[in-house]
């Protein structure tokens, strides 16, 4: 707790007392989830498990009682309730310590009157202090609606919500128009980015090709920032749309030095089917997007059929960035459905990164090395391997180095994965109910982790946006040396401190060597690139 005194003239007779400064309830290494209670009237829409100290509390491959923490007062911890915000599933957490939760209508049509006081499209605030709650952005019903303080929604809800940490700002998807909100820390939505097919203004959710639903920022070492969002575009039962959009899919939109939106959104990803013998072929959306400290992608999906939630083939993965192309870094497993299949793809539609452990007393560690994702049947009854009758459905811990589907691996799923229920009830089966989740963390990138460095061989400095830097996918931090020659060995660049920004100078064009040389251990990267003007 934060303490200082005041002192006056009179401190030489008299001292002050201190004043207690307050300090947030969400503590590093704690786990938010969102959900759809059994109970609306006694049981919160939110939850957070204190996932501190899992290494030492936790036995793999069986539930966990971690605790679930409310809010200290009674008013505030009712505001947690359906009936204050009704249905939510998107979660993010600010640098104060403050988390936001989004209006959602993804847990079936059937839920009656599904959203709380701030509407279909809005956002609740979280205080860090007291974890009350506030209508932070409120709906406005015109499908039309230019709003500064209001997002326009008729009934279909928000898809998720993120926290852009390098400009302090909010990010939402939004079902009905199939735009990007870019909101304040005070809730004003300042801009809008509507990718794709301009919105007609009509009432109701957009076209399929232009549903948007994850989100996630990255701001690379050398100040490169993008919003990453997934589109929805597949498994619908009314919609057949052309290539991209028959799959779906992950797409980014640049932003600039002041977090605003720039230029026009480009594809990153396309979500691949997947192998389940019941399934359908074609990837679930891609409902949950964090990324780590280095810029690893984390990707979480949710079986859905139109609006109509289901199960047992929605995945989380890791993409990484290599040469400028977005590629599968590793394909996780939860839960048991599926194990036989060699998937058990059984995300509820969240995944963060998270500590592997921390004791109470925040001494944190193994930042990252642990994702916790929202599953359901990550255990059930007659499909668990060793006989237990359990049913588990809330998340699971699932060590970031990944894990298999084989029952001699030192890795299996079943065996590797820690477990906690969302009601601490193994009896009952919630399936579909639960949402995204969030863990609070602080990590820190070592570049002189990476050890590998994707080198340049073409280099096309002519204003059009495209590779007209020269950029190196492991330069992050301080200290990286470049040094550029021409082709008779005479030195035309050097710095001492590069950050993916030379543009070429007024070099002609024709064959130049370089060396890359790395601050951790002097290790040089050395290749020829072409710099060509007039490239198209």
């Amino acid at each position: 707790m934060a303490n200082f005194k005041r002192f006056t003239l009179l401190s030489l007779f008299c001292s002050i007392p201190f004043i207690a400064m307050a300090q947030p309830l969400l503590k590093l290494g704690m786990t938010i989830v969102t959900h759809m209670p059994a109970d609306t009237n006694s049981e919160p829409v939110v939850q957070v498990f204190d996932t501190r100290n899992v290494a030492v509390s936790a036995t793999q491959g069986s539930n966990w009682a971690a605790t679930s923490l409310v809010p200290p007062s009674p008013a505030d911890a009712a505001q947690w309730k359906f009936n204050r915000m009704g249905s939510v599933f998107g979660v993010t957490i600010d640098a104060s310590a403050n988390f936001y939760v989004s209006a959602a209508a993804v847990y079936g049509p059937s839920i009656s009157n599904p959203f709380g006081t701030a509407g279909a499209g809005g956002i609740y605030r979280v205080n860090a202090n007291d974890w009350s709650v506030s209508d932070f952005v409120v709906t406005d019903p015109n499908p039309t609606s230019t709003s500064t303080t209001m997002i326009p929604n008729t009934g279909c809800g928000l898809g998720n919500i993120t926290y852009d940490q390098w400009h302090d700002q909010l990010f939402a998807t939004n079902f009905e128009d199939g735009k990007i909100y870019r909101i304040s820390m005070t809730g004003t939505i300042l801009s809008t980015y509507d990718p794709h097919t301009a919105d007609n203004g009509a009432s109701g959710m957009v076209l399929p090709q232009e549903v948007l639903w994850g989100i996630g920022v990255y701001q690379d070492g050398a100040g490169n920032a993008r919003v990453y969002y997934g589109n929805w575009s597949a498994r619908w039962s009314t919609s057949s749309p052309p290539p991209p959009f028959d799959k779906n899919t992950i797409w980014s939109v640049e932003l600039d030095a002041s977090g605003e939106f720039i230029g026009t959104e480009q594809l990153e990803y396309t979500v691949p089917d997947i192998p389940t013998s019941w399934s359908s072929p074609l990837g679930s959306p891609v409902s949950c997007i964090n990324f780590s400290a280095g810029g690893t992608m984390l990707v979480a999906e949710r079986s859905m059929f139109d609006l109509y939630p289901s199960a047992h083939e929605s995945r989380v993965y890791t993409l990484e960035l290599t040469a400028g192309t977005w590629s599968q870094l590793l394909m996780y497993n939860l839960g048991v459905i599926g194990l036989d299949d060699g998937l058990a793809a059984n995300t509820a539609g969240g995944a963060d990164f998270a500590y592997l452990d921390s004791e109470p007393s925040d001494s944190l560690n193994g930042c990252e090395q642990l994702i916790w994702s929202t599953g359901d049947a990550i255990k059930f009854s007659s499909y668990n391997p060793d006989g237990n009758m359990d049913h588990i459905y809330g998340i699971a811990g699932l060590p970031a180095s990944g894990n298999s589907t084989n029952p001699a691996s030192p890795d299996y799923v079943y065996a590797n994965s820690y477990m906690v229920d969302l009601n601490n009830n193994v009896s009952d089966v919630p399936k579909t109910q639960i949402g995204s989740c969030a863990t609070y963390r602080n990590c820190s990138y070592d570049p002189c982790e990476k050890y590998t460095c994707s080198l340049i061989n073409v280099f096309t400095p002519n204003d059009d946006g495209k590779n007209d830097v020269v950029r190196f996918d492991c330069v992050f931090g301080e200290g990286w040396q470049l040094e550029v020659f021409n082709r008779w060995g005479d030195p035309v660049y050097k710095s001492d401190n590069y950050i993916n920004d030379w543009t070429g100078d007024n070099l002609v064009e024709g064959v130049y060597y370089y060396i890359l040389t790395s601050p951790c251990d002097g290790h040089k990267f050395n290749s020829f690139f072409h710099l060509l003007r007039s490239a198209e």
